[in-house]
């Protein structure tokens, strides 16, 4: 019991020297000024705990979960503008689509670890989209066009 008493102290010791400080391990960040006015982000894990040694360091934090990315392709290049809502959708959303000519799209939907859901052709605008018999979770729509083109990628977040 005592040399566990022991091994207990030494380690709560060596803890206690290590340096606490609060950061940021960032992917991506940037600063932008214009007119006077400033906007900064950090694409990353904000740290609350940090430790460290000459031999080890100790990070943990919390994973950031509200970044969402509607469009990867500037519209102005594509010919169609997208939108899609309610978003978090219960059982179903719609797709709603401004396009310059009347090409046929698909729809592609996927789940987090890449799986396929369905493809559905879109015939009108706006669109109603079913989720319903689907799990809750976060599921990505792609929409594509007739020569299966990538327009736009939506994350959609399905609840209940």
């Amino acid at each position: 019991m005592r040399n566990l008493l022991v091994l207990f102290l030494g380690i709560l010791g060596g803890f206690s020297t290590f340096a606490q400080q609060r950061e940021v391990l960032s992917s991506a960040g940037d600063k932008v000024q214009v007119n006077g006015t400033s906007v900064s982000y950090t694409l990353g894990e904000p740290v609350v705990a940090f430790a460290s040694n000459d031999t080890a360091s100790l990070a943990s934090g919390f994973q950031q979960s509200n970044i969402i990315i509607s469009n990867a392709l500037p519209r102005n290049e594509i010919g169609v503008q997208a939108k899609i809502y309610p978003n978090p959708a219960v059982n179903f959303f719609y797709l709603e689509l401004e396009k310059k000519d009347d090409a046929g799209f698909f729809i592609v939907l996927h789940n987090t670890q890449g799986q396929f859901v369905f493809r559905k052709s879109v015939h009108i605008s706006p669109m109603q989209v079913s989720l319903a018999g689907y799990p809750k979770g976060v599921y990505y729509l792609t929409l594509l066009n007739a020569s299966n083109e990538r327009l736009h990628q939506f994350k959609v977040v399905k609840t209940e």
